[in-house]
């Protein structure tokens, strides 16, 4: 059986919004996850695109066992 995580469901819910052009409300989502991970925060900053999402995917679920290419 699967188990989905929270920061794996909001990431997806970031991504969607930005393959929707709705960039606006994914960078908050990456930041709100990021702030968890980090200590101090380190708010997301630059060009939200592809890669970057999978960067920001790679850094939440790495060492769960998912493969970058999972996630295309």
């Amino acid at each position: 059986f699967f188990i989905f995580r929270l920061s794996g469901v909001m990431l997806d819910r970031a991504e969607a919004l930005w393959r929707l052009g709705r960039t606006g409300e994914a960078i908050p989502i990456l930041n709100q996850l990021r702030a968890r991970a980090y200590d101090p925060p380190r708010p997301f900053t630059g060009t939200l695109n592809e890669d970057a999402m999978l960067r920001e995917r790679l850094a939440e679920l790495m060492g769960e066992g998912k493969r970058r290419t999972d996630q295309i």
